[in-house]
């Protein structure tokens, strides 16, 4: 049963983010996200949370409609016209006469005429330039002054001859990389031949400069990835389900992976009904893979897609139990390898290179 409520957990809400491919940030955040906003609205499906929207109001003649967000799998059933009504309702009905108020709103890619039915108009237009916005990052610039040269990510240092590396790597769905799971590919000596260091810096630069190129390198490609994670993840999903459909993976057979009651097509009986309806869909994604992952061109939602193809796959649970072995950073190159906690059915030591482009190179699975 669908219900609408005031009530979201941190978790929640942060779930909630990630399945539509949204910036994720710590729970102290996402708790302060929901306890400062003017009004919350959580919808759920029992009890499972499968869409938001907060308000933020301070009572001046500026609010803010954030996070209006609906689960894939819910969408065209009219459930964010219905959040962002109750926020709008909310308003009018908290305003004291005479006040004037400017509801403003910062909409997700493409679904700007959806917002134009409530009344909100696109930027630019004859009264106001285009919206502007930035992400503050605080690794960026809350730093001890001795780590004011390196960048957010990780931190490679020499100590004994040695390189050794600290921090995290977050690659979204593939999971989240840190410390001892980072690896960096060959010694000091080695890693001056590589194409990059050449190409930046002088053949007789000491171990220093060095290590400091490679600091500000691979902190400026993780934060490339950063801010592509939802196009980086899509290619990670379309290498899975197509390896899946090739080698038609019986994921019926997992309970937690299968979801018997939106099985609308197909036959848990026989694999290749599910697979075969699809397959000419899926494989006109292929093209996604061979273009850039990095921002350069706009990309779709692949999740959104792929859920549409297979309603009776359950991918909330896939992706939460999907692990992260081990990141390797390469000349000019970052490795990823994962596994899943389903006896690896779906990933079994899962490997990709991700180039300077974002492209998911040298795939490879079980």
């Amino acid at each position: 049963m669908i219900k609408f409520g005031d009530y979201i957990t941190p978790e929640e809400y942060m779930g909630l983010r990630k399945v539509v491919g949204w910036v994720e940030f710590p729970l102290e955040q996402a708790k302060a996200c929901i306890d400062k906003a003017y009004f919350v609205i959580c919808v759920r499906d029992d009890d499972k949370a499968i869409g938001v929207v907060r308000l933020l109001w301070d009572g001046g003649y500026i609010a803010f409609l954030s996070d209006v967000i609906v689960a894939p799998e819910y969408q065209g059933q009219g459930i964010g016209r219905k959040l962002v009504e109750f926020c709008i309702d909310k308003l009018k009905e908290d305003m004291k006469p005479g006040y004037k108020v400017k509801l403003t709103l910062n909409s997700a890619k493409d679904k700007e005429h959806f917002y134009e039915k409530f009344g909100f108009k696109i930027r630019p237009n004859e009264d106001a330039g285009p919206g502007m916005d930035q992400w503050l990052i605080a690794d960026d610039f809350v730093k001890s002054p001795e780590d004011k040269s390196i960048g957010s990510g990780v931190k490679i240092i020499s100590e004994d001859d040695e390189l050794k590396i600290s921090g995290s790597v977050d690659l979204g769905y593939i999971g989240k990389f840190s410390d001892s799971q980072i690896e960096i590919d060959g010694s000091l000596e080695e890693i001056r031949e590589w194409d990059i260091v050449s190409e930046n810096l002088e053949e007789d630069c000491s171990d220093d400069e060095l290590i400091g190129f490679l600091n500000k390198y691979f902190n400026d490609f993780i934060d490339k990835l950063s801010r592509n994670i939802e196009n980086v993840n899509g290619a990670f999903l379309l290498h899975v389900f197509i390896d899946m459909d090739s080698c038609e993976c019986n994921f019926t057979v997992i309970d937690d992976l299968f979801i018997e009651d939106k099985l609308f097509y197909g036959n848990e009986e026989d694999i290749a009904e599910i697979y075969n309806p699809v397959r000419e869909g899926l494989y006109n994604l292929s093209p996604y893979l061979e273009t850039p992952n990095d921002g350069s061109i706009p990309k779709g939602h692949i999740l959104t897609v792929l859920r549409s193809f297979y309603p009776m796959f359950n991918f909330d649970a896939f992706l939460a139990n999907i692990i992260p072995e081990c990141i390797g950073l390469h000349d000019g190159e970052i490795s990823f390898q994962c596994s899943d906690d389903f006896d690896n059915a779906i990933l079994c030591g899962a490997y990709g290179v991700l180039d300077e482009e974002l492209c998911i190179n040298d795939w490879h699975n079980f």
